[in-house]
């Protein structure tokens, strides 16, 4: 996946470049402390160990000198608020936050390194160029969690693979009339049921069955964890064919 990167986004990109990052911006996040004293800017040598100090940009020093503020919410919140506006320190601070759970997000959809290691640039710079669009009042994270998803299902598409559907509740009056729908575009559909009796009828079907009780937690994460899909589909229901007499 071929990107264009921005100057001033690539401190936000993988490898070699977070540690730039970190580098130049480790000084004064470590001495950032909620209700405590407000950010610390002190000089710090380039990655090179050239001996070159490093002096923190107007930049990244507006908004390391932000009032103190009371809680995490308020921290978060005046971030993405900066980061809306361009701020590059802001946006920053919104990547070392959020930089493992989007790696991990995009871990959950694509096996490749590589492809994972594009997906994870093309979400930062995604959401960088999207950042003005946020409405007031969508979490940030599900927001960016949201943008990783897209990309990597996006991704599975242009290769020619269809979802993982879990379908919840298969058996149910309202499952079994959607697993048609699914398998007709070429989606993988694995269905529940509470019933062992009722396997066979799934893979029939064309679906790959699982026994699961919707009230054992521990089950249906293991469940989750085990079948990996992209979509889970809840058709739970205590509707019968009594109540769809018309077919």
């Amino acid at each position: 996946m071929a990107a264009v990167l921005l100057p001033s986004v690539i401190p936000f990109l993988p490898g070699n470049c977070i540690m730039l990052m970190d580098n130049r911006l480790r000084t004064a996040l470590q001495r950032y402390r909620v209700g405590g004293p407000s950010y610390v800017i002190e000089n710090r040598r380039d990655i090179q160990g050239k001996g070159t100090p490093y002096m923190a940009s107007a930049d990244e020093q507006n908004f390391l000198a932000s009032p103190v503020l009371t809680s995490e919410e308020d921290v978060l919140a005046q971030a993405v608020c900066k980061a809306q506006k361009g701020n590059h320190a802001a946006f920053a601070s919104l990547y070392q936050r959020y930089k493992a759970s989007i790696w991990q997000r995009l871990t959950y959809f694509v096996d490749e390194q590589e492809a994972v290691q594009d997906l994870f640039q093309e979400t930062f710079l995604r959401a960088w160029q999207k950042l003005p669009e946020l409405k007031s009042g969508v979490p940030f994270e599900s927001w960016l969690k949201r943008i990783a998803a897209n990309l990597a299902i996006e991704t599975r598409e242009k290769d020619g693979r269809k979802m993982k559907i879990l379908l919840a509740g298969a058996t149910g009056v309202i499952g079994q009339r959607l697993i048609p729908l699914l398998t007709a575009s070429g989606h993988e559909v694995i269905g529940t049921t509470r019933q062992a009796s009722k396997t066979a009828h799934l893979r029939n079907l064309g679906v790959t069955p699982r026994v699961a009780n919707a009230f054992d937690r521990d089950g249906i994460a293991a469940l989750l964890h085990e079948t990996r899909p992209d979509v889970v589909i809840h058709q739970f229901t205590d509707l019968s064919d009594k109540d769809f007499p018309a077919k």
